[in-house]
């Protein structure tokens, strides 16, 4: 919850965003 005050919507966007790449990286390793 830090995070998300000190960084505002930038750090919740960050966040966001590296859970989708992280989240894609391992579906792409299991799918190919």
């Amino acid at each position: 919850m830090e995070a998300l005050v000190t960084g505002g919507a930038q750090g919740i966007g960050y966040q966001i965003v590296e859970s989708l790449i992280n989240d894609g990286f391992s579906s792409y390793i299991f799918r190919h």
